[in-house]
């Protein structure tokens, strides 16, 4: 929490609060949510339907919604639409018939364990003063292993659906610490783009903001192409810091994020799992 102009204490990155729940306001908007989505058109969502169809209770599960919920801030209507961009994309990306399996590594996603070896994305079981949890990413781990895209697409929603099990990180979010690629030839733009799509479209992620920490001399280019992938509201939330371990540390310890979120490398406790 940090203090505005006018002294009144408020969230850090300017984020609205989360809505005060009751059981009764739960049933009552998810009610709501699933009356905006029979008012859909059917085309608008063919994804949600096709899941219907393969696994009924997949998805519609109350749990599943009430994370669209949280993220929309109750707002049903925005909750709906980005319920159903979320389906046509898992069917995407998994394919229909693991995008209706649970995002395990032994479920849907038996077959990207090489992906996930790598330790692109990592939580750090650590949250920020607000209630965030706070996950690692790491692009200089990209092209370190053969793998799809797709593959390394879907390990980052694996890790941010088991991120989001935690209902802080559903009403609160999710801040992202970055360490960039080594090189403009390792970074692999497309899944760069693919993975902005899904952070500011469809997955039921509040993002408090992007840390990119000790960037290398191209992040120029980098921020400049990326950001046109994030949006305005996402280009927004990115942060960089560069200096000394001693200098980056002290500047994102004003964010309320500590060394245990940190790789050694940085100065910082957090060991990375590769």
């Amino acid at each position: 929490m940090i203090k505005n102009n006018n002294g009144i204490m408020g969230d850090i990155y300017g984020q609205s609060p989360p809505v005060d729940e009751s059981p009764a306001i739960v049933t009552s908007k998810i009610k709501d949510l699933d009356a905006e989505i029979d008012l859909m058109p059917s085309l608008k969502k063919q994804g949600y339907t096709e899941a219907q169809e393969k696994c009924f209770d997949v998805a519609t599960d109350k749990e599943l919604k009430l994370m669209f919920l949280r993220c929309e801030k109750f707002d049903a209507k925005a909750a709906a639409n980005r319920f159903m961009t979320y389906w046509d994309k898992r069917i995407e990306i998994f394919g229909i018939k693991k995008a209706i399996l649970p995002l395990t590594l032994d479920e849907a996603l038996k077959d990207d364990h090489v992906a996930m070896s790598i330790g692109f994305i990592q939580i750090t079981d650590i949250k920020d003063p607000d209630g965030r949890a706070i996950v690692f990413v790491d692009f200089s781990t990209e092209g370190t292993a053969k793998y799809e895209r797709l593959s390394l697409v879907r390990t980052v929603w694996c890790v941010l659906h088991t991120a989001l099990q935690d209902i802080g990180a559903q009403k609160y979010g999710i801040v992202f610490v970055v360490k960039c690629s080594g090189s403009l030839r390792q970074w692999d733009m497309r899944a760069s783009k693919m993975l902005a799509d899904s952070l500011k479209s469809c997955l039921p992620l509040r993002v408090g903001a992007l840390h990119v920490c000790h960037p290398p001399s191209h992040i120029k280019i980098m921020l400049k192409i990326s950001k046109i992938f994030l949006g305005k509201k996402l280009r927004e939330r990115v942060h960089v810091h560069s200096g000394s371990n001693e200098d980056v540390l002290e500047k994102v310890s004003k964010y309320g994020i500590g060394t245990e979120s940190f790789p050694p490398v940085w100065g910082g406790e957090f060991i990375l799992n590769h």
